[in-house]
């Protein structure tokens, strides 16, 4: 059996995601422990509970220490050849990170249908936007086939978003994000839901998005997601707005975030590269990405993941940014 320290690096929940997503593709017994040590709430969020919970359903196997608050998680992995699951996290918590895990653990299914009720667009978290526009056509390159069927917007607090969405994995390949290429295209979606017309008219306007989606749904909410196109890459930001806080604002925000990524001379951006980082190290071949800035997510995945899998990950500097080459030693 692995035990792993979920106090490790950043210490979140992208430990236990992460860990129970290799587990299960690995057939790797693993203890977790520790977990959120260092975090104000200790321990399982919903939408951890939800993630793990839906991976044992999902891939087998029995699983111990999946509730709110436990700091400590057991997991024996087993077979299973259910394709079609329905999760519900019962809060707005995130479900492209839900995703996130059950995407990486059913790599060696054939075919899985998820349909997936919490938060699509809430802090802290990628938006689902950011998923369909930037993280599924890298993945769909390596030869993940994702098909985003339908989604419906959940936000902070009440959630009521959902995700329909269809998986059909490949042997992955390498992926070479070692060059942008020339710029192809820019743009961007701002969102509202039963909000007034006029908030999304004003964030289109100061942020040069060139979709306006307006919806009614459970939850009340407005932002925008901008992404900058070349020929070899795709760089997207997110910019939440909340109670307060000018549709100005949160357009400023948007394009303060894409400056600093097209600005520098990386190849794709930071959340691209904690994203994308597992499924390289799994791929088959050398994965190279430039990232302007190594984050702490980053980090803690090139410490956890090597105790699954033997990998060599080099990291050098490059016109300012840091030039990552993934080697799995297969």
């Amino acid at each position: 059996m692995l035990t792993i320290d979920g106090s490790m690096g950043e210490g979140g929940g992208q430990i236990v995601r992460t860990s129970m997503a290799f587990s299960a593709l690995l057939d790797e017994e693993i203890t977790i422990t520790n977990i959120r040590a260092n975090r104000s709430k200790k321990g399982l969020r919903p939408q951890h509970v939800a993630a793990v919970s839906a991976i044992a359903s999902i891939c087998g196997g029995e699983l111990e220490g999946a509730f709110t608050g436990s700091e400590e998680l057991r997991y024996s992995p087993g077979d299973s050849e259910l394709q079609d699951y329905t999760i519900d996290v019962g809060t707005a918590g995130s479900i492209p990170l839900v995703l996130q895990a059950c995407m990486l653990a059913v790599l060696k299914k054939p075919h899985m249908h998820l349909k997936v009720y919490g938060g699509t667009n809430v802090y802290y978290s990628p938006s689902i936007d950011y998923c369909e526009y930037v993280i599924f056509p890298f993945l769909e390159r390596m030869g993940y086939n994702i098909t985003l069927n339908d989604f419906a917007r959940g936000f902070h607090p009440q959630g009521g978003g959902m995700v329909d969405i269809s998986l059909s994995p490949g042997p992955l390949k390498s992926i070479d994000l070692s060059c942008r290429g020339e710029l192809l295209n820019e743009g961007g979606i701002c969102y509202i839901q039963n909000l007034p017309y006029k908030i999304g008219e004003r964030l289109k306007t100061m942020s040069g998005a060139d979709v306006i989606q307006s919806s009614n749904g459970i939850s009340d909410g407005a932002g925008l997601f901008l992404y900058t196109e070349y020929e070899n890459t795709v760089f997207g930001v997110d910019a939440l707005g909340r109670k307060g806080l000018s549709s100005e604002k949160v357009a400023s925000m948007g394009i303060d975030a894409m400056k600093q990524e097209i600005n520098s001379e990386g190849t794709i951006d930071m959340h691209a590269a904690d994203q994308l980082f597992p499924y390289m190290v799994l791929a088959e071949g050398t994965s190279r990405f430039k990232v302007r800035k190594i984050s702490n997510h980053l980090y803690t995945l090139m410490d956890l993941i090597p105790k699954f899998v033997d990998v060599q990950c080099n990291i050098s500097d490059d016109s300012g940014c840091f030039l990552v080459e993934v080697k799995p030693q297969k």
